[in-house]
C-alpha cells in the first residue's frame, strides 16, 4: 500500500500511519507529494509493526509545524527521500528505530530542520546523498556536534552546507567523502576522524587521503595558516567563513576550484603564487578587508579585486590582461617590475583611487590602460614611456620629477625638471 494526500487530508494535527503502508509515494511536479506542506500537521508516527520501506522525496516538505517525527517503529524503512523532511522549521525531534534497516538519507533530507539538536543514526546507515545546491541533508543544523556512525560508507556533496555545528566526528568506515560535504560551516571547530581510505586529517584541515586536496578548514580558528606542502589543489569554498588573517599557499599549490577565498571577513593579506596555473575569476569573492595581495603569477588575470588596496606583482610576471584591475576600486598603489612586457587594454581604467605607479621595465601599453585615473604626481617610470602613458590616459602632471631615467627624452619632463631646479635655486 501506498499512501497520498488524500487519503488523509489536508487539516491534520496529528496522524499516525497505518503498519500496511510500504511507501509515502514521490509526486510529479504539477501535484502535492504525499503529504507536502499540510500546515496543520504536528506530529507523525507510525502504527507498530510498520510495514514502511520508503518515504518519498518531499514527503513532509513544508510541513512548518511538524515538530516530531517518531519512526521508532518503522524498521523495515530503508531510503528516506530527497527533501523529505526539508524546511520543517518546527521540526526538534527525529526518532530512528534502534533496530534499522535504514541505508539512504536523500537529498536535502533534512535541510533547514534547524531546532533538531542531535541525530542518533542507526548503524545501518550507508549513504548521505549530496547535490551541488545550496541546501544539503543538514542545512541549518543547529546542534553542537554532528556524529556520524561507524558503517557510513558515503557523504556526498553539500551535505552539511551552512550546517551551525562546532564539531563534526567522522567514521573510520567512510569509503567516499565528497570535497564539498563540509564547506561553509561558520561555527566550525574542529573535525574529529582517523583510519579512513577517503580522507586525512592535518592540522585541523580535512584533506583527501593522499593530503593533495584541501577540503575545508575549520571556520573559527584564527591567525595565520600555512597550506601542508603535499597540497595541489584549494577546493571550492574551502575557506568559507574562516576567520583566518593570513593564509600561506606552498609551492606546491597549482589549482585553485571556483571560490576557496569566500566570505572570509578577517583576511587582511593573500599571496597567489607562481605555480597557480587554473584560477577561476571568482577566486576571492566577499573578503572585504583584504588590503594586501602579492599575485606571482606569469599572467596577472581579471579577478574580484574589489577591497585590494595594495598590489605587488612577482619579479616572474609578464603580462598584465586587459581589465586585469578594472575592479580593483579602492587600488591605491603598484609596483610594476622590469619582467613585465605588456600592460593590456583598460588594464587599470576608471581606478580613481590609484595615487602611485611605479614601473621599472619598459612594457607596451595598451590603449585605455590608465583611463580616468586621478594620479597627482605619483608616477615613477622611463621617460621613454610618458608619451605611451600619457596616451593611455594618465594626465601629464601625474610624473613624479625623479623620473627614472638614462636620458631625458620627452620636452613636457624637461620642462618639469628645468621648473623644479630653477625653483629650488630662487629658494636658496
Amino acid at each position: 500500500m501506498s499512501l497520498t494526500l488524500e487519503d488523509i487530508g489536508s487539516s491534520v494535527s496529528e496522524y499516525t500511519i497505518p503498519r500496511d503502508v510500504v511507501s509515502i509515494a514521490n509526486g510529479t511536479s504539477n501535484q502535492y507529494f504525499a503529504l507536502k506542506s499540510i500546515q496543520t500537521l504536528r506530529k507523525i508516527s507510525f502504527e507498530s509493526p510498520s510495514s514502511l520501506k520508503y518515504l518519498g522525496h518531499y514527503s513532509f516538505y513544508c510541513c512548518s509545524h511538524l515538530s516530531e517525527a517518531d519512526l521508532s517503529n518503522c524498521s523495515f524503512l530503508e531510503n528516506i527521500g530527497s527533501f523529505c523532511f526539508a524546511e520543517c522549521y518546527s521540526l526538534s525531534r527525529v526518532i530512528f528505530p534502534k533496530q534499522s534497516k535504514l541505508e539512504i538519507l536523500g537529498i536535502a533530507a533534512f535541510s533547514g530542520a534547524d531546532l533538531v539538536l542531535s541525530y542518533s543514526f542507526p548503524s545501518s546507515l550507508m549513504y548521505i546523498k549530496g547535490n551541488i545546491l545550496d541546501t544539503g541533508c543538514f542545512s541549518n543544523y543547529a546542534g553542537n556536534e554532528l556524529r556520524f556512525n561507524e558503517g557510513l560508507v558515503s557523504i556526498g556533496p553539500c551535505a552539511c552546507i551552512y550546517a551551525n555545528c562546532k564539531y563534526i566526528y567522522l567514521p573510520s568506515s567512510l569509503t567516499t567523502l565528497h570535497p564539498y560535504a563540509f564547506i561553509c560551516i561558520p561555527n566550525l571547530i574542529e573535525i574529529f576522524g582517523s583510519g579512513s581510505i577517503s580522507y586525512s586529517i592535518v592540522e585541523k584541515a580535512l584533506l583527501s587521503h593522499d593530503e593533495t586536496i584541501l577540503y575545508t578548514f575549520p571556520a573559527q580558528i584564527n591567525g595565520i595558516y600555512c597550506v601542508p606542502n603535499t597540497v595541489k589543489i584549494l577546493s571550492f569554498d574551502c575557506f568559507c567563513y574562516s576567520r583566518l588573517q593570513q593564509i600561506i599557499i606552498p609551492e606546491s599549490c597549482i589549482e585553485f576550484k571556483r571560490t576557496p577565498f569566500f566570505h572570509m571577513k578577517s583576511l587582511t593579506y593573500l599571496k597567489i603564487p607562481k605555480s597557480i596555473i587554473k584560477l577561476p575569476s571568482l577566486v576571492i569573492n566577499d573578503c572585504p578587508n583584504l588590503r594586501n595581495l602579492t599575485i606571482e603569477l606569469e599572467n596577472i588575470p581579471s579577478l574580484n579585486y574589489q577591497s585590494v588596496e595594495i598590489i605587488t606583482l612577482g619579479n616572474e610576471t609578464k603580462v598584465i590582461q586587459d581589465y586585469a584591475f578594472a575592479s580593483a576600486v579602492n587600488l591605491k598603489s603598484i609596483i610594476i617590475p622590469p619582467s613585465v612586457t605588456m600592460i593590456g587594454v583598460g588594464a587599470f581604467q576608471g581606478l580613481k583611487k590609484l595615487q602611485w605607479v611605479r614601473i621599472y621595465g619598459q612594457p607596451t601599453i595598451g590603449n585605455s590602460a590608465f583611463l580616468n585615473t586621478r594620479i597627482s604626481c605619483g608616477v615613477d617610470c622611463y621617460s621613454s614611456l610618458i608619451d605611451p602613458l600619457i596616451a593611455s590616459g594618465i594626465n601629464s602632471n601625474s610624473f613624479n620629477y625623479c623620473c627614472i631615467t638614462h636620458a631625458i627624452q620627452n620636452k613636457a619632463c624637461f620642462r618639469n625638471l628645468f621648473d623644479i631646479y630653477a625653483f629650488i635655486f630662487l629658494l636658496v
